[in-house]
């Protein structure tokens, strides 16, 4: 089982939200087919998944963590994280324990330019490719950050995904334009409502379909 944190959960501790998508859903409904094609894409930098609220995207991410081996990491994003300091302050808490230290990059995490473009960012790329082992970094709710220098923190790390690892965007919102490259060179996988949703079960008596 994949070991897990959460971040970004106000009023929950890391286990408490480690906890919060377990539902009986994740027991009773396991999307095999669309875990298949999650462990399918492992050449896919980026995985997006985009549908209406309640169409089970926290739940199917959940169960790619219980299933996939690599160290899962999920931030759920809130209001206020529509910041793109607090939006790297709360990615920096999700990617500290996979690799050395993000304490120095703390130091130069600002909103203001020039700082913003020319420190922050190239230094949010560094503390991906300095990683020391494969992950699976989650974005939950996606479409909560419309702050155009939010959109560019993350353009810059779907950018710069190290081999081996992927970053999953869960939007109610389409797969934003930015990621049109990606989805060009073979980067991308997307999932959508209309794979989430489950075909209607026919449960008609056999001897009534006669």
């Amino acid at each position: 089982m994949g070991a897990g944190r959460a971040v970004g959960q106000v009023g929950m501790d890391a286990a408490d939200a480690r906890l919060w998508p377990v539902a009986p859903s994740l027991v009773l409904t396991t999307r095999y087919p669309l875990l298949d094609r999650l462990a399918a894409a492992d050449d896919a930098a980026v995985v997006v998944v985009s549908a209406p609220a309640g169409s089970g995207k926290s739940v199917l991410l959940a169960q790619w963590e219980a299933r996939d081996l690599r160290p899962h990491r999920t931030v759920r994003l809130a209001p206020w994280h529509d910041n793109p300091a607090a939006l790297a302050e709360l990615l920096l808490d999700a990617l500290d324990d996979l690799g050395p230290s993000t304490f120095e990059v703390r130091s130069v995490v600002t909103d203001a330019e020039p700082r913003f473009s020319g420190t922050l960012l190239p230094a949010l790329a560094e503390v991906l490719s300095t990683r020391d082992r494969a992950f699976v970094l989650v974005l939950d709710d996606v479409h909560l950050l419309t702050e155009p220098d939010c959109v560019r923190v993350l353009d810059v790390l779907c950018s710069h995904v190290p081999p081996g690892s992927q970053i999953a965007l869960a939007t109610r919102s389409a797969t934003p334009d930015w990621l049109a490259r990606a989805r060009a060179e073979g980067r991308l996988l997307e999932l959508t409502g209309r794979d989430l949703s489950f075909a209607p079960i026919d449960d008609t008596p056999t001897f009534l379909k006669l």
